[in-house]
């Protein structure tokens, strides 16, 4: 009788339970969201300038000498800056061509010459619109831009740029996407900074910069990068062929703990992208077991197609590093690259 008697109470008092329950999920994730932003995340106010407020204005804006030369403005605006122009222009990237014109204005001694002041105006608009052309993806010496030599890269046989695109600050949060607090990922990848990080790409393959670097330990960079990539290859401004990319793991205490970061990875890049270029372990100072457990890991992901070649990032001085490039487990892997931790 009293077994069915509680029973009875906790059936009926199950609603409750559920609401109690939901209740306390949501304020953990409220706080949580509020936790991960603190610590971690950007808000709309970091892409906020300086408010001209009306005290601001009643204090009077200093004009920039070339913007008083009303023969030089002119010519400027007829042929450099139009309505086309400046609508393709971020506040930002204005104030720096200003600031770059006045320099060459009034300390380039450039103040007589029009022609190499509208000259300069012209490079300096070209450098800060390439993502708005797009058939710069497909035809990147249209404009006359010197692209970005290329070299190939050590055993791979890669041909790659030699400055290329990192991805360590390319993120909107270093928290992990594994923690619980990170940010979700639908927040992330709609944010401004996500269509900043497409634009980034843009510009680096118009001028011929195909490689991109991002790693497991960068918090929300892979996933972003991997994203950003993804898109442009549904939208058909890039092929999957068009540029390399490359991801870096952490060593792991054997090689089980290791196939487990890896799998980390391999979800925000396999579906995505279909296989790793590059794969590097990240910050290799020791020649030890659990590298050679790591390495055999990454022997079998290549065997398996996952990933094309394998490589090491290191901080180790020049001693280390050729210990660890003449051990004959090294040596005998053809597609072992090294990225130095200068590698751009």
């Amino acid at each position: 009788f009293i077994l069915r008697h509680f029973t009875f109470q906790i059936l009926n008092a199950r609603p409750f339970l559920i609401m109690v329950f939901e209740t306390v999920k949501s304020t953990t994730a409220l706080f949580r969201g509020i936790f991960a932003n603190v610590l971690y995340g950007w808000t709309e106010d970091h892409y906020k300038g300086d408010v001209l407020t009306e005290e601001k204005k009643k204090e009077g804006i200093p004009m920039p000498a070339f913007a008083l030369d009303g023969t030089l403005m002119a010519t400027l605006r007829d042929q450099v800056f139009t309505p086309e122009v400046l609508s393709n222009l971020s506040d930002e990237a204005l104030t720096k061509i200003c600031r770059e014109l006045e320099f060459w204005y009034s300390d380039g001694k450039l103040s007589e010459d029009t022609e190499a002041m509208v000259n300069l105006a012209k490079e300096l608009v070209n450098k800060n619109t390439w993502f708005h052309l797009k058939e710069l993806v497909s035809n990147p010496v249209k404009d006359g831009t010197k692209l970005v030599p290329k070299v190939r890269f050590g055993k791979t046989e890669l041909k790659i740029s030699i400055v290329t695109c990192g991805g360590m600050r390319v993120q909107n949060t270093w928290c992990p996407d594994t923690v619980s607090v990170a940010p979700s990922r639908k927040f992330v990848l709609n944010s401004p900074p996500q269509e900043n990080l497409k634009n980034c790409i843009r510009s680096c393959l118009a001028i011929g910069i195909n490689h991109f670097e991002t790693a497991r330990m960068y918090g929300t960079s892979e996933y972003q990068m991997v994203e950003a990539l993804h898109d442009l290859i549904q939208s058909g401004e890039i092929k999957r062929e068009d540029f390399i990319l490359q991801t870096k793991l952490l060593l792991a205490a054997n090689g089980t703990k290791f196939r487990e970061l890896w799998e980390s990875s391999w979800k925000n890049i396999g579906d995505k992208l279909g296989y790793i270029d590059l794969l590097g372990m990240h910050a290799i100072n020791l020649n030890n077991d659990p590298l050679m457990e790591c390495l055999e890991v990454c022997e079998e992901l290549k065997k398996e197609g996952k990933i094309h070649h394998i490589g090491f990032s290191t901080h180790g001085v020049s001693e280390q590093i050729m210990e660890l490039i003449n051990t004959e487990r090294v040596r005998q892997d053809s597609s072992f690259v090294f990225q130095s931790p200068l590698f751009v």
